[in-house]
């Protein structure tokens, strides 16, 4: 297990300790700390009042996948990482 700091804006987007979420990070040259990539685009979280999976690139990676049902967040992570590889 890998302790990693995570730089954020405070905008709508912004994490509380405690939050499971998915992110697709990104870290910028020579620089120790991370960032979500696209402000909010990397940021997969449950809805608290349904429980399905939402995120802004949800959909768009969905398109790109032969798993068009991803609701959790490991079926989320799965979508980044196959589009990771194909690119």
């Amino acid at each position: 297990l890998e302790t990693i700091q995570l730089r954020q804006m405070k905008d709508e987007y912004l994490l509380t300790m405690g939050q499971e979420v998915v992110l697709a990070l990104g870290q910028g040259d020579g620089d120790s700390d991370y960032y979500i990539l696209g402000g909010g685009c990397g940021l997969f979280y449950p809805d608290p009042q349904t429980g399905a999976l939402r995120g802004r690139l949800l959909d768009s990676l969905q398109e790109r996948s032969t798993d068009t049902d991803a609701q959790t967040l490991e079926e989320a992570f799965d979508l980044l990482a196959e589009a990771m590889t194909k690119e």
